[in-house]
């Protein structure tokens, strides 16, 4: 299987059911469809709003069903989105654009 860079800022992700904590910033998702899903450029995790108060909407694929980030747990709303504090998810988004597998 292939691994998937995660930002350092990740503490664990939960994908399609399975809780992974990074290993030397990396995770090895159960199946090579689900390491494509999370690395692919259309479906990894995108910067989607902010808001008037500076937090950002992140949208994260249907795989993903929590993910820790700077050591809070966020769930992802109907939509597959979540709302982060700005310095949280900025952070997140700009190393998540070096995401590989």
């Amino acid at each position: 299987m292939p691994s998937v860079k995660q930002p350092s800022n990740v503490g664990s992700i939960t994908v399609a059911g399975t809780a992974l904590t990074p290993a030397g910033g990396k995770v090895t998702p159960a199946s090579d469809a689900h390491s494509t899903i999370l690395a692919h450029h259309t479906t990894r995790p995108r910067f989607k709003q902010a808001a008037a108060n500076g937090d950002i909407t992140i949208s994260l694929p249907s795989i993903v069903t929590s993910i820790t980030l700077g050591g809070t747990v966020y769930t992802p709303n109907g939509s597959g989105d979540i709302t982060v504090p700005a310095a949280v998810g900025t952070a997140y988004l700009n190393e998540l654009k070096y995401i590989n597998f």
